[in-house]
């Protein structure tokens, strides 16, 4: 009776300096986690959540359609585009 009585003591003291054990290792991996929040970032970073969606704005503008050489413009999207319609008539003013 002695022997599992003192078994049991030893199973309770090893199951106490491990969790102790873990917890201080826990902890010591959230603080030098902790630490990396006060530091400022080399480089401006700013954090999306992805999502998928289609890119449209769709512009409707009505009168003439001419080109006059001194006021042309280049227009350039920072991202990749396609024009599906010009809704312009042959010859229209």
């Amino acid at each position: 009776m002695k022997i599992a009585k003192a078994m049991f003591w030893l199973a309770g003291l090893a199951l106490i300096l491990g969790g102790m054990y873990w917890l201080a290792v826990e902890h010591k991996g959230s603080s030098a986690d902790a630490g990396d929040e006060d530091q400022e970032a080399p480089v401006p970073v700013e954090v999306a959540k992805i999502e998928k969606k289609t890119l449209a704005e769709p512009r409707v503008a009505y009168g003439s359609v001419v080109a006059q050489p001194a006021r042309v413009q280049t227009i350039s999207a920072a991202f990749e585009s396609m024009v599906r319609r010009v809704l312009v008539a042959r010859d229209s003013r």
